[in-house]
């Protein structure tokens, strides 16, 4: 089993489709609910594009880190 962490303190850009999980501390989110200035984590499947700013592709997960909301 091999794991690799990425932390990314960047701009990124990306897409949300229909099956991309929103949550936050386990309970499911609308996207209506995330504010600009929130802290996020993204988990994805595909690419980051090497642009500015980046491109995540295939993003499977969204999760807001902030500890209120």
């Amino acid at each position: 089993i091999s794991c690799q962490l990425f932390l990314y303190h960047t701009t990124f850009t990306f897409s949300i489709a229909t099956e991309t999980e929103l949550v936050w501390r386990g309970n499911k989110m609308r996207l209506d609910e995330f504010n600009i200035g929130d802290t996020i984590a993204i988990s994805f499947t595909g690419a980051v594009q090497e642009t500015y700013p980046g491109h995540i592709q295939d993003v499977v997960r969204v999760q807001l880190l902030d500890d209120e909301k």
